[in-house]
């Protein structure tokens, strides 16, 4: 047996949403207004610790082109929803042209 390890420790979460054990996590990042997905990193969780302000465990699909990609507004899952900021739009009483910069 020997004394070493190249195993990366993986932190797991309790119910409670603190970490079991030490080790690696992967997080994911989301605005903290919008919601909107913005990156994931790789933390490392001491024992009774929980994750980094708006960020989430579970992993996530990244959508199509057209739509953007954030947690609901419970936060117990991922939502696709329209996305077009860069169109251009126009208001319907005045004809005016405006462009999309908000999501959804």
């Amino acid at each position: 047996m020997s004394n070493y390890s190249t195993d990366i420790e993986t932190a797991e979460l309790g119910e409670n949403g603190l970490s079991k054990n030490a080790g690696w996590i992967t997080v994911y990042h989301v605005h903290p207004d919008t919601r909107e997905y913005l990156s994931a990193s790789d933390e490392y969780l001491i024992v009774d610790v929980g994750l980094p302000a708006h960020s989430y465990p579970d992993n996530l699909v990244l959508p199509p082109s057209d739509q953007a990609l954030r947690r609901s507004l419970d936060g117990l899952y991922w939502e696709y929803i329209p996305d077009y900021r860069g169109k251009t739009v126009y208001n319907t009483g005045t004809r005016e042209a405006s462009t999309v910069a908000a999501m959804g």
